[in-house]
């Protein structure tokens, strides 16, 4: 893949099961709306009891397979199924004065089992669990009134683990695993009541690191990396607030403020460094100072030789001196003798 035409892994959608709640009033369930890698495939609607309704399927083009109106059923008792046109069975459940009790067996018009959906009172609790058209088990999802609570893993269609994760009142919650087919691991993220928080990493099939992103409230943060096969580093971005602000990817120009400033803080640091470290003179200075010092010291030193060489010719005048004196006296002698 060109580098154009490269997708981070964390800008890719995941493909599994995603619900959408709405409520009523009173805080009870009142539609949950399912989605597969951003398709709609079923609608199930609630009572303000929370005892389900109506249940709709649909294709992975939208178009209704089939849709079950469950106050028709409120008053029975005992086992109920519901049939396709062409005489197989659509779905199976029991009912308890009115309500689902148990397990739901929802079958495709070709007689495979498609999910099977536990019951308590009516309201959806304990697994629910997804088949694909091969009878290989696709998902699996604890249900706690009505709502994703707990564990839940996702497979490949040919029975390989695909993810795990935790569910906190419909929402995903504490540390999310995505496997390759091969078993190691594929991506693992962190994730506090639906919103990303800390590392997101990904990994390549050899199970080596492959992206590193970094989160905080749900929008990228800080430094980001990307590697390559090997472990070496050949990518890395720097986030605030879910912006890039500098990397080796073109910058927006509402960035470009936020650069500047990071620029003028890293030529703040470096002036303070030099302050505070000593740095050799160049030569072209010692010799500029090195002419200075001479320019001051030569004249001190002609004044020195001026003054030596006066105290000689003072010292030889002395002595010329005294020898006149001594000569003078020598001949007064001769002259009175």
């Amino acid at each position: 893949m060109s580098e154009e035409n490269y997708i981070p892994d964390h800008l890719k959608k995941e493909e599994y099961q995603d619900t959408i709640n709405e409520l009523h009033p009173n805080g009870m369930l009142k539609k949950e709306i399912i989605y597969v890698s951003d398709k709609l495939i079923k609608e199930v609607f609630y009572n303000e009891n929370g005892l389900i309704m109506k249940i709709i399927d649909r294709d992975s083009l939208g178009n209704i397979l089939n849709e079950i109106n469950m106050s028709q059923e409120t008053s029975q008792h005992g086992l109920s199924f519901t049939y396709y046109p062409n005489g197989n069975v659509q779905s199976l459940k029991y009912f308890i004065n009115g309500k689902v009790n148990w397990v739901e067996k929802i079958f495709n018009e070709d007689g495979q089992l498609a999910e099977v959906i536990s019951y308590k009172k009516g309201i959806k609790s304990g697994p629910h669990t997804v088949y694909s058209s091969r009878n290989a088990k696709l998902s699996e999802v604890t249900y706690e009134k009505n709502t994703p609570t707990g564990k839940a893993k996702y497979f490949y269609e040919t029975g390989e683990l695909k993810a795990e994760m935790n569910f906190n009142e419909g929402r995903k919650n504490g540390v999310l695993k995505y496997f390759h087919k091969n078993g190691n691991l594929k991506k693992k993220e962190s994730v506090i009541n639906g919103i990303k928080q800390g590392y997101t990493s990904f990994y390549y099939e050899n199970g080596a690191i492959k992206e590193r992103w970094n989160y905080s409230n749900g929008k990228l943060n800080d430094e980001c990396l990307k590697y390559d096969m090997h472990g070496q580093i050949i990518k890395k971005l720097y986030y605030n607030e879910g912006e890039v602000i500098s990397g080796d990817q073109p910058v927006a120009k509402d960035d470009l403020d936020r650069l500047l400033f990071a620029e003028k803080a890293k030529q703040a640091e470096i002036f303070n460094q030099k302050k505070l470290t000593p740095t050799a003179q160049p030569e072209e200075s010692k010799k500029i100072v090195k002419k200075e010092i001479l320019a001051v010291k030569t004249p001190k030193s002609k004044e020195k030789r001026k003054s030596t060489f006066r105290i000689a010719i003072s010292y030889s005048a002395i002595f010329v001196g005294i020898l006149v004196i001594i000569y003078l006296i020598y001949n007064a002698i001769l002259y009175f003798s």
